[in-house]
């Protein structure tokens, strides 16, 4: 039960927000608003697939 609970409210943060554009703004929000323990692992995992995300659709030099 508490992970359903977890798993909605950190979707929350996260819907209809921008990926890239709203970085502090989420950022800021899992700060101020998530209180578990995992708190820092969702900013790492977030700015790691931010990360990932730049490296897939950033032009290609040849």
């Amino acid at each position: 039960m508490t992970l359903k609970v977890t798993e909605s409210f950190v979707q929350g943060i996260f819907l209809g927000r921008r990926l890239v554009q709203d970085e502090e703004i989420i950022v800021s929000d899992v700060q101020a608003r998530y209180f578990g323990s995992s708190q820092k692992a969702i900013i790492v995992a977030y700015r790691d697939a931010i990360k990932k995300y730049k490296e897939v659709t950033a032009p290609r030099k040849t």
